[in-house]
């Protein structure tokens, strides 16, 4: 274009489409700008929520829990006055019982009646009966919830429920250690000789240490000892010293003709050993000649045994120079002795 007016015409046309294009360029980017800021305003605005709505709900779960324990608390108050009370007064009042308080109520009168016996106690266990704790409990024991049925199986030894015993053998007979320890008590506590019978059947069931099995057996008394001699003249040879070590741990004189005749038959080593090991925790003075005798044995478990029931059961003649002159080479022994 060679007119001046019509470059100068062309010029402004051109400029002013660079003025558009430009103009829409930073309208679009100021749009995106605005786009931006309202989403991060967004995000901001919701995170802020979701943190007051969590303080606001940690707020409450608090005062939740500080009026549970309050309640827990009151309650804990007035039924120990009111326990403590019944054991001083058989004819004292109560408080109602309602069948949403049984959890909280049984811990506590548990935990109570595991420090008093004699006259207290059955005034406990009849107070327990008056509340009508024993239908309660009854229904507890069917919960598919561990620790409210370990807890109802704790109450049901403690009220002496004799209704509770196939719930318990049905316990034991779950083979969970943990549960059968409590049901084997409880149902001892409520009828050993059934207890026996059940504990007889299931002896093998589980992996107890002979300790905590002569544990469970201590409150049947003789009775327990009777079971011990019945399965140990029945039992085969890999059993038999297990049965030797619940004996020794039992520690019960009534076993001591057991003790006494497995040393007299042909036993093993081990089972002549432990057999001496436990006459020195409870044997008397007629069992000091039958270990010295043993001192002499060609076996070293047995002799070292002997040692250690001397040392417990033994004289200061058994410690003089005349009966430790054999030993010398064993010094060991010597020392034990």
């Amino acid at each position: 274009v060679r007119d001046p007016a019509s470059r100068i015409r062309c010029r402004v046309a051109v400029r002013a489409r660079v003025g558009i294009t430009a103009s829409r360029s930073a309208m679009a980017t100021a749009a995106a700008l605005l786009a931006s800021v309202s989403w991060l305003g967004g995000a901001f605005a919701a995170v802020l929520t979701g943190i007051l709505a969590t303080l606001v709900a940690t707020h409450v779960m608090r005062q939740s829990h500080q009026r549970a324990k309050e309640e827990k608390s009151r309650f804990a108050r007035r039924w120990e006055e009111s326990l403590y009370a019944r054991m001083e007064d058989p004819n004292a009042p109560l408080p109602t019982l309602h069948p949403g308080e049984l959890l909280l109520f049984l811990p506590l009168w548990l935990r109570i009646i595991g420090y008093v016996r004699g006259e207290s106690e059955t005034l406990l266990i009849a107070a327990a009966r008056e509340l009508d704790i024993g239908a309660l409990t009854l229904k507890l024991l069917a919960s598919r919830i561990t620790w409210k049925r370990s807890l109802a199986i704790r109450a049901a030894g403690a009220l002496r429920l004799k209704e509770a015993m196939p719930a318990l053998q049905q316990e034991i007979r779950r083979r969970d250690p943990a549960s059968a320890e409590i049901a084997i008590v409880a149902l001892l506590r409520i009828d050993p000789d059934a207890a026996i019978n059940t504990l007889r059947a299931q002896l093998w069931a589980f992996v107890w240490s002979p300790s905590f099995v002569a544990r469970l057996l201590e409150p049947a008394g003789p009775r327990a000892v009777s079971l011990l001699a019945a399965e140990l003249a029945n039992a085969p040879a890999r059993r038999i010293p297990r049965l030797l070590r619940v004996i020794g741990a039992l520690a019960n004189t009534d076993a001591l003709p057991i003790l006494r005749e497995c040393l007299v038959r042909n036993r093993s080593s081990e089972e002549v050993a432990i057999a001496l090991e436990a006459l020195g925790r409870f044997g008397s003075a007629d069992d000091r000649d039958t270990a010295r005798g043993k001192l002499g044995d060609d076996d070293a478990l047995v002799r070292q045994h002997a040692a250690i029931c001397l040392g417990h059961i033994g004289t200061p003649d058994d410690r003089s120079e005349e009966h430790t002159s054999e030993l010398q080479s064993h010094h060991d022994l010597v020392c034990r002795l």
